[in-house]
C-alpha cells in the first residue's frame, strides 16, 4: 500500500465516524475531499490522488461524471471515467451508506453523488499547471559550483524536485529514482534517501552521499525517469602534488640555512597544494617540520657547527605528499677576527700596581659564518700575568693590575667557533727595575757575587749569568746560575781564580717578561784575588837562590879579576888557560842560573831583589871572593898565585 492510499483510508475512517455521529440526528448526503478536507472544489497539480467521499443514511448511492455517465457504488471496485468506486460494507451494516471515489488529477473534472431520496452534491477538481524546477547543492561550499575535495572526504549533494519525484544518475549511466519520503537506497559509491515531502507541491528533496571518492565524478538529479529537467556538478578529486623542481640555497650561515624553490603551482592543470613541508636531518631540538603555505622560501635555524644538515622540501596536500627535493649543506663556523687595541691609558699607579684604561674595536663580520663575540679576554703580559675576561658587548674596560717594568696588553674576541688571535700590544711601565751587584768573600782562586733585584721581577727569574774573565787575558768564563725562593739576593762563588789577579765580570738577569725572556742588566763587577801562601813560599826560595847565585857570581868575577892580575905577567899563557877555565865555569854557573830561572817562576823578584840591595851585596863579594881563592889554591899548586 501506498503513502497516499494509506493517508486517504485513515481519512475516510474518520469522515465516516463524523457521518455516523451527524446522521444519528438528522442526516444528508455529504460530499467531501481529501485535500484540504472539505466540501470545497479543490485545485491541485498533476498525478495528485483525490479521494471524494459520499455519505448519505440511504441504501443507494450512485455517482455521475459531468458526461452524464453514472455508476451505483457497490460493494464490488468499479471504473466511473477516471474514478474507481467501492462502497464500504461496514458503513452499510450501520444504515449509513458511504462510498468513495479515488482518481489521480490529470485533467479538470467534476463528480456528484445521489441519493435514492433524490439528494446530492457535487465537487470540482481543476488541475494546477506544473512548472517542473531542479536545483543540486553540494555541501562543500553548499552552491551549485564545480569544486575540488580530498579524496575520501564526506560531500553530501541535496536534490530538490517539483514534480513529485527525484532521479539520480552517475556519470557511468547508472540510475535511481525516488518519491516517498524516507525512501532509501544506494547508487554506486552513493546513499540515497527522501530528506522532504510536500505532496501539494510535488515537491520532493533528496540527497545523495558518499565519503570514499578517489577519483573525478559526475552527479545529476532529474524530473523525471525520461527526459525532464537535469542538474549536475562535476567534483574534481585531488591528486599528490607534482615534485619541486629545482631548489636554490641563498646563504649558509654558522647556524641557519636560507633558500627558497620553484613554486609546483604554475598553471591551472596543476594539483592544488596545502602548504610545502620543510623537514630538517638531523633535526635540532629546537627545530620543528615547517609547513609553509604562503610563499617559496624558509630558514632553518638552530643548527650546530661541522655538522652536515639534510634539507627535504616535499609539496603536500590532502591526497599526500609529492616527492621531496633535498640538498645537504655543512655548517662551518669562523673565529670572529681579531680585536684592534685603539686606547691604552694608565691612570694611576704605585710600587706594585697600575690602574689602566684599555679601549679597543672590532671589525663586522666579513661573512655570517662568523658566531656573534661573548667574550673579550684582555691579557696581561709582563714580569707579572694577568687575565681579564668582560662581556663581548664592551668596547672598553677600567681595572687594576700588578705591575712591575713594562707589561704588554692585548685583547682577544671568543664566540663559539673559538677564539681570535691576540691584537698588536700595548706597553705601559709599571715599576721600575733596578740590578745591583757586589763582591764579597774574595780569595786566592775564589769570589762570592750578591746579586739582588728588585722584588717584583725576582719570581719571574729565568736565570742569572755571569761572564768573567782577567784582565790581563780574553779568556771568558761563564757561569749561570737561579736565583732562589724567597731570598733577597742570589750568592753566586765564582771558583778556579788565579791568585793575586785583577778579573772583571758583567752580570745579566733574564726573565720573564712582557714578549718573552727579557734581561736585566749588565751590570759590571771587578775585584783582585789575594796571594796564596805557597806563592810567598816560592818567592822567598827564589829570593835566596838568587842571592846565593849572585854571591857566586861576584866571587868568580872577582876571583878571574885577580888571577888576571896576578898571573898576567908571570905566565900569560897558563893565565889565558886558567881564564878560558873560568869562563867555562862562568858558562856554567850561567846555565845553571838559567835553568833556575826557567824552572822557578819567582826569580824576577829574586833579580829585582838584587837590584834593590846591590850595595850590600858588593861589599859583601870581596870577602867571600877571599875565601874562594883560598879554596881553590889551597893545594899549594901556585903559592905565589895565592
Amino acid at each position: 500500500m501506498s503513502m497516499t492510499s494509506l493517508l486517504s483510508a485513515c481519512f475516510t475512517a474518520c469522515l465516516v465516524c463524523i457521518l455516523l455521529f451527524c446522521c444519528s440526528v438528522t442526516c444528508t448526503i455529504t460530499l467531501t475531499q481529501n485535500v484540504t478536507n472539505s466540501e470545497d472544489d479543490v485545485t491541485v497539480f498533476p498525478s495528485i490522488v483525490v479521494q471524494l467521499t459520499c455519505a448519505s443514511n440511504t441504501s443507494v448511492i450512485l455517482w455521475q461524471i459531468e458526461d452524464g455517465n453514472n455508476e451505483i457504488a457497490t460493494l464490488n471496485p468499479t471504473t466511473l471515467g477516471d474514478f474507481s468506486i467501492i462502497l464500504l460494507e461496514s458503513i452499510y451494516n450501520d444504515s449509513l451508506t458511504v462510498s468513495i471515489a479515488t482518481t489521480v488529477a490529470s485533467v479538470n473534472t467534476s463528480l456528484a453523488c445521489f441519493d435514492n431520496d433524490g439528494s446530492s452534491d457535487s465537487i470540482s477538481i481543476f488541475i494546477k499547471p506544473v512548472v517542473p524546477q531542479i536545483s543540486l547543492i553540494q555541501s562543500v561550499t553548499n552552491d551549485s559550483t564545480n569544486v575540488t575535495i580530498c579524496p575520501n572526504t564526506l560531500v553530501t549533494f541535496t536534490c530538490q524536485s517539483t514534480t513529485g519525484i527525484v532521479v539520480w544518475r552517475t556519470d557511468n549511466g547508472q540510475s535511481s529514482s525516488l518519491a516517498r519520503l524516507g525512501e532509501t537506497t544506494t547508487l554506486g559509491i552513493f546513499e540515497l534517501s527522501v530528506t522532504n515531502v510536500i505532496a501539494l507541491d510535488l515537491l520532493v528533496e533528496s540527497i545523495a552521499s558518499t565519503e570514499s571518492a578517489v577519483n573525478d565524478f559526475t552527479i545529476s538529479c532529474h524530473t523525471a525517469v525520461t527526459n525532464g529537467l537535469s542538474s549536475s556538478l562535476f567534483m574534481s578529486i585531488r591528486v599528490v602534488p607534482d615534485p619541486i623542481m629545482s631548489v636554490y640555497v641563498i646563504d649558509v650561515c654558522y647556524d641557519s640555512i636560507s633558500f627558497n624553490w620553484t613554486d609546483t603551482i604554475n598553471d591551472l592543470g596543476t594539483p592544488q597544494l596545502d602548504y610545502y613541508l620543510v623537514t630538517l636531518s638531523p633535526s635540532p631540538l629546537s627545530f620543528s617540520p615547517q609547513e609553509i603555505s604562503d610563499g617559496v622560501s624558509s630558514i632553518v635555524t638552530g643548527l650546530s657547527s661541522d655538522t652536515t644538515y639534510t634539507v627535504s622540501i616535499s609539496p603536500v596536500n590532502c591526497a599526500g605528499s609529492g616527492s621531496p627535493i633535498q640538498f645537504q649543506r655543512t655548517i662551518v663556523t669562523s673565529e670572529p677576527p681579531v680585536p684592534m687595541l685603539v686606547d691604552l691609558v694608565r691612570i694611576s699607579f704605585t710600587n706594585t700596581t697600575s690602574t689602566i684604561f684599555v679601549q679597543w674595536q672590532l671589525d663586522s663580520p666579513i661573512d655570517c659564518l662568523e658566531p656573534p663575540v661573548t667574550t673579550f679576554v684582555i691579557i696581561i703580559s709582563g714580569v707579572l700575568q694577568f687575565e681579564k675576561m668582560v662581556s663581548g658587548s664592551q668596547t672598553n674596560s677600567t681595572f687594576t693590575v700588578p705591575s712591575c717594568g713594562a707589561s704588554a696588553v692585548t685583547v682577544s674576541a671568543v664566540n663559539s667557533a673559538g677564539s681570535s688571535d691576540r691584537s698588536s700590544p700595548l706597553i705601559f711601565t709599571g715599576s721600575n727595575l733596578a740590578l745591583f751587584v757586589s763582591a764579597t768573600s774574595v780569595t786566592d782562586n775564589s769570589v762570592t757575587l750578591s746579586v739582588t733585584v728588585t722584588q717584583c721581577i725576582r719570581s719571574a727569574i729565568a736565570n742569572i749569568t755571569i761572564t768573567y774573565h782577567a784582565r790581563s787575558t780574553n779568556d771568558i768564563m761563564t757561569r749561570t746560575a737561579t736565583h732562589p725562593e724567597n731570598s733577597d739576593s742570589a750568592l753566586i762563588s765564582l771558583t778556579g781564580l788565579q791568585s793575586s789577579t785583577s778579573y772583571s765580570a758583567s752580570v745579566v738577569v733574564y726573565y720573564n717578561g712582557s714578549d718573552g725572556i727579557n734581561l736585566l742588566g749588565p751590570h759590571n763587577v771587578t775585584f783582585t784575588t789575594t796571594q796564596s801562601q805557597s806563592t810567598s813560599e816560592a818567592l822567598i826560595i827564589g829570593l835566596s837562590v838568587g842571592f846565593s847565585v849572585s854571591l857566586i857570581i861576584a866571587a868568580v868575577v872577582i876571583l878571574i879579576i885577580f888571577v888576571v892580575c896576578f898571573r898576567f905577567k908571570k905566565n900569560t899563557k897558563k893565565f889565558r888557560q886558567n881564564l878560558e877555565a873560568i869562563k867555562a865555569d862562568i858558562h856554567d854557573v850561567k846555565q845553571n842560573v838559567g835553568e833556575l830561572s826557567i824552572t822557578n817562576q819567582s826569580i824576577g823578584p829574586a833579580i829585582q831583589y838584587m837590584a834593590d840591595n846591590r850595595s850590600y851585596i858588593a861589599s859583601q863579594v870581596p870577602m867571600r871572593a877571599v875565601n874562594i881563592l883560598e879554596e881553590k889554591y889551597s893545594d899549594g899548586t901556585d903559592d905565589t898565585m895565592l
